[in-house]
């Protein structure tokens, strides 16, 4: 199963755009057939609450919401792909709470299947040092407690100069990135 979280609140932006091309190449492979998608705008998932109940009760959480459903796909999926706006060197909240709720698996260890993981982020402001470094910190950790190996990322500054169109370089850009999704699952 590929498993893609799209971590933008903004409709028809970017990140919208690069998953319906991305998801558009991956039908077009074939590699389609099984594919979840979660918009984190759309989920209700509070925010952690460092109770430690976790901790306690086999990695099982306190909160009951959307969480659950989006753990069990990041850790029974095979491909995990992160689609996320960049805001202030890092990644919206609503990402971010997925991410703090993953203290779960930290909490209680489990060996799950090696999987590949994947991050297509956008920045809307031109370059920067350390644009990026903050989502790739966090993932880090995530990673490790699902067993995953980032495997590729596509990290793309400046889109607030696009006017929200994307040009065809950043359109030939994420079809790369889709094909290496599709030739690392075989």
């Amino acid at each position: 199963m590929i498993c893609i979280i799209n971590a933008s609140h903004r409709k028809e932006g970017f990140c919208d755009k690069a998953l319906e091309l991305l998801t558009a190449h991956l039908h077009k492979t074939g590699a389609a057939e099984d594919i979840v998608i979660y918009r984190t705008a759309d989920l209700n998932i509070g925010y952690c609450k460092a109770c430690d109940y976790c901790e306690k009760n086999n990695g099982e959480c306190i909160i009951e919401d959307d969480m659950q459903k989006v753990l069990l796909s990041l850790t029974e999926c095979d491909t995990l792909v992160v689609i996320t706006p960049v805001y202030f060197s890092a990644m919206p909240a609503s990402l971010k709470a997925i991410v703090d709720r993953c203290q779960c698996l930290y909490a209680y260890p489990k060996q799950y299947a090696p999987k590949k993981a994947y991050i297509l982020a956008f920045g809307g402001s031109s370059l920067y040092d350390g644009q990026f470094e903050g989502i790739f910190a966090s993932f880090k950790h995530v990673f490790k407690d699902i067993n995953a190996t980032l495997t590729d990322s596509l990290c793309i500054p400046d889109t607030d100069s696009f006017m929200n169109e994307t040009d065809d370089i950043i359109r030939e850009e994420i079809a790369d990135f889709s094909k290496n999704i599709y030739n690392n699952r075989q």
